[in-house]
């Protein structure tokens, strides 16, 4: 939809999910995994306020659980993990 001149429209696109997940292998053991990433390259016209951080077990990886939201920062610590399971954040 197209604003008009003047109507004070706003216009946002969907921002980008974030990019460079990675391990933090300093923080990481069998029951915790620290990650670290890179805001997505389009924030949708508005500063990224929070990030929420999710998980899937690798074999159920259409069902994703919610760890935290509210994240501030480009990392987190996620702890309680099982020791020899695959998870995907």
């Amino acid at each position: 939809m197209e604003s008009l001149p003047g109507n004070g429209g706003i216009i946002n696109r969907i921002p980008d999910a974030p990019s460079n997940l990675a391990n933090v292998p300093k923080i990481t053991n069998g029951y915790q995994i620290g990650l670290t990433w890179i805001e997505g390259a389009n924030n949708g016209g508005s500063p990224v306020i929070d990030y929420k951080v999710q998980y899937a077990l690798v074999e159920n990886n259409d069902y994703f659980t919610t760890l935290a939201s509210g994240v501030l920062g480009t990392s987190y610590v996620a702890t309680s993990l099982v020791a020899g399971q695959m998870y995907r954040f």
